[in-house]
């Protein structure tokens, strides 16, 4: 009877974190009952949680096992990690101290993408509540909570910078209310064609070529017209 029990409670509590993953919505984290003020999501149950993948891995939600989830397809192995860094706060009002976290998607390519996750404390099961895209290979070096605000710092592509290696150092922030996280300070976008002549006009004899005229990273800049 025991071992039957707890099988019964393993499966509603992984319900619930399937239900919470990836939605706008709070509403499946609110159905657990008798909440536990001030308990904390700790690196092993953030390690163990459902997560929604990003686009380029599986679709739907993975189960993370020691903060690592793979599969191999026709198109190559896909994974989910967590990784550094993160940080802990209480994002929605309850109480409870909720996470924001790091997943690092690949889809069997060389790109490593990178998103930033917010969980929530549901009686100590971690809910995926939402996520926002940082980018391909950018470099994450802390997570800050102030209230419902997450910082992050990073170094991602900047202009003319290959994906492989980015160099610009910036700080990211994004607010976190109904359910849905929200970038207030999205990276700096060049844009097309800067530097150029005005159309009409030829440029002037010997000048330099046109800065920002081709695209170093997905979201950066873009190619001139032909």
């Amino acid at each position: 009877m025991k071992h039957a029990f707890l099988g019964v409670v393993s499966t509603v509590l992984l319900l619930i974190a399937v239900a919470g993953c990836g939605k706008s919505d709070q509403s499946a984290g609110t159905a657990v009952p008798h909440p536990r003020p001030g308990s904390s999501l700790d690196d092993a149950a953030l390690g163990s949680g459902i997560y929604c993948a990003s686009d380029v891995v599986a679709e739907g939600p993975v189960h993370l096992a020691g903060g690592s989830w793979s599969a191999e397809d026709a198109e190559g192995k896909q994974t989910l990690d967590l990784g550094p860094p993160r940080a802990r706060g209480d994002l929605d009002g309850d109480g409870r101290e909720d996470a924001a976290v790091i997943l690092l998607g690949s889809g069997g390519g060389s790109g490593v993408f990178v998103d930033l996750a917010v969980v929530l404390d549901r009686n100590g099961v971690p809910v995926h509540a939402a996520s926002a895209p940082l980018g391909d290979r950018v470099q994450v070096h802390e997570i800050r909570i102030e209230g419902t605000d997450i910082l992050v710092d990073v170094t991602q592509q900047g202009p003319g910078d290959p994906a492989c290696c980015p160099t610009q150092n910036t700080t990211r922030k994004f607010h976190f209310a109904d359910g849905k996280l929200v970038d207030t300070a999205p990276p700096p976008q060049v844009a097309p064609g800067a530097g150029e002549a005005a159309p009409g006009t030829a440029p002037a004899p010997g000048a330099a070529p046109a800065q920002g005229a081709t695209t170093g990273a997905a979201g950066q800049g873009a190619a001139p017209p032909h």
